[in-house]
């Protein structure tokens, strides 16, 4: 299993589901379906996006300091860049849009303070990708957090990004895009 910390974090409007609080030393299984899949044809490669997702769970005691961000499993792609902002200061989250920083966002998600600022209220969190070959993706994201009393936790995204050039995708591809998590190793075995 391939494991890409990004030291940072990744934020979205997306109704995520399948998100879990695990302790900083368990990995999540990546068996089975993800939760949430992102797929998208125009991405070329040696194009950036920007992926994110909510933040902290809700309970963790303010102000709390991010302290990761980890990509479980990828294939074809280059995590490039990381942030985190307030939501409230954005209006909404970014959910997968083109570029990194993606446009109109990028004077708001504070790439440098990610990892030291302290964040009194909610902090979304967004990773920067870079593709590298016509099809590619990533799967399971983990963002890890010390709280105000200086307890750690982290929140596993069962997340799914997929990318697919114009010119890699077939038919089949396009009618069942899950076809694409198995050829680029984002899940694993049953059993």
């Amino acid at each position: 299993m391939m494991k890409r910390g990004v030291g940072g974090l990744l934020a979205a409007a997306l109704a995520m589901t399948g998100c879990a609080a695990k302790p900083l030393d368990e990995e999540p299984s990546l068996r089975g379906d993800p939760q949430t899949v992102l797929f998208t044809i125009p991405f070329a490669v040696g194009e950036t996006y920007t992926v994110g997702m909510t933040g902290p769970d809700e309970d963790a005691k303010r102000p709390l300091r991010i302290t990761s961000v980890d990509v479980l499993r990828s294939s074809g792609v280059e995590v490039i860049g990381m942030g985190a902002f307030d939501p409230d200061e954005l209006g909404s989250g970014i959910g997968l849009v083109p570029g990194w920083p993606p446009e109109g966002y990028d004077l708001r998600i504070r790439e440098e303070a990610t990892l030291t600022e302290e964040w009194p209220g909610d902090v979304y969190t967004t990773i920067g990708v870079r593709t590298l070959e016509p099809r590619s993706g990533l799967r399971g994201i983990v963002v890890g957090w010390v709280d105000a009393d200086g307890v750690p936790g982290s929140k596993t995204f069962d997340l799914a990004v997929l990318t697919c050039a114009a010119e890699a995708c077939s038919p089949a591809i396009l009618e069942d895009h899950d076809l694409l998590l198995p050829e680029l190793g984002l899940v694993d075995p049953a059993g």
